[in-house]
């Protein structure tokens, strides 16, 4: 059986070969590519593409999703202009690779202190939100490709629900979720609260874990990172809601647990094949084939 499983190769290392190695030798069938050789994707000189696409296939690994930065910037200025000028590279590298999903964030949000799960200025800056983003939304309903908004806190959309309003507000088939189940997660209840707003919308999905620890003097968004099955979130359940719902698209490990410490890298990779053992079970038990 080849499950819906895939794996950010940075999460690995920055060496596409070895990082689609070692995802193959764990018996995934998809990677998905945010920064590889010292860089983000989109930054990959074409004559380099073939030559990923030939360690893809030497391994018999496809790529499942461009897990890019795009929309991380600034909501105007010299970066989001940046942002702007390299999205055709990405949906471009799509068709090359073979995907239609890319991940996208909805610009920097200032307020990254409220606990509310709709921040208060979500709304009045919902306006200008749609009208920055809409190009990129109608340049890939244009090219076929569907652009997946990350709920991230750093972003305008830093809940399931603030990215629900983002996109109904779009109202552009070509912009999706990339549901990070655990960002909002601080926020905004999984079940009902965060699904009654991704279910029917999810694209792409993140697979990290995390302890709770909501007295932490932190915060509630502590990165309490740990690996997967060893947590807190109802991995099962949200498998289990997902699959019924319709959702056949690719569960994608972002372990973000870093690389810090003089063997930060080796113990990143570790730490990353324990999560493709463990994400295997995962949705082996739930009995999940890749389509």
């Amino acid at each position: 059986m080849t499950v819906p499983a895939s794996v950010l190769t940075d999460e690995i290392t920055m060496d596409f070969a070895d990082a689609v190695r070692t995802a193959a030798d764990a018996g995934l069938g998809y990677v998905d590519v945010r920064g590889v050789w010292g860089g983000f994707l989109h930054a990959v000189p074409r004559s380099r593409w073939p030559e990923m696409q030939s360690i893809l296939d030497d391994h018999g690994v496809k790529l499942g999703a461009i897990q890019s930065n795009f929309g991380k910037c600034p909501i105007e200025g010299p970066e989001y202009d940046e942002h702007r000028a390299f999205l055709p590279t990405l949906i471009e590298q799509a068709h090359y690779f073979g995907t239609t999903v890319i991940r996208t964030f909805p610009f920097w949000q200032p307020d990254r202190e409220s606990q509310a799960a709709v921040r208060p200025n979500l709304e009045p800056t919902l306006p200008q939100i749609v009208r920055q983003f809409r190009p990129a939304a109608e340049l890939a309903e244009r090219e076929g490709v569907t652009l997946a908004l990350e709920p991230e806190r750093s972003t305008y959309g830093g809940s399931p629900s603030e990215v629900r309003r983002i996109i109904d507000a779009l109202d552009s088939p070509a912009v999706r979720i990339a549901w990070d189940v655990d960002n909002g997660w601080p926020y905004e209840p999984i079940f009902p609260n965060a699904w009654e707003q991704v279910q029917g919308y999810v694209v792409n999905v993140h697979v990290k874990d995390r302890t709770f620890a909501p007295e932490h003097p932190e915060g509630l968004n502590r990165g309490l990172k740990t690996l997967l099955g060893t947590g807190a979130l109802p991995w099962p359940r949200v498998i289990r809601s997902l699959h019924e719902s319709g959702y056949r698209g690719l569960y994608s490990i972002e372990t973000h647990l870093g690389k810090t410490g003089t063997y930060g890298y080796q113990k990143l990779k570790a730490a990353t094949i324990w999560y493709m053992y463990a994400l295997r079970e995962l949705l082996e038990d739930a009995g999940l084939d890749a389509a």
